[in-house]
């Protein structure tokens, strides 16, 4: 039974990797973009202002590296547990 909960664990943190490395796209790609929301002036840079966008962009770049890193972790212990 306590193998089942561990698999059923490692799946879900290879989920939020793949969550991650998905919003890593997203972030990048936005990123060179550079949406401008003409319509939400004073706040050109998305939904928030352009200064505060750097800021953002990083704690988002950090936040999504855990969920990479946590998936790969998940990963990893699944073919160490089906290989044993």
């Amino acid at each position: 039974m306590d193998v089942i909960y561990l698999i059923s664990a490692m799946l879900i943190l290879s989920f939020f990797g793949a969550l991650g490395s998905l919003d890593f796209a997203r972030l990048i790609r936005s990123r060179e973009v550079e949406i401008w929301n003409l319509e939400g002036w004073p706040y050109e840079y998305g939904p928030y202002r352009r200064s505060e966008a750097p800021v953002r962009f990083y704690i988002a770049i950090a936040v999504n590296s855990f969920f990479v890193l946590f998936g790969l972790c998940g990963i990893i212990m699944l073919i160490l547990i089906y290989s044993l």
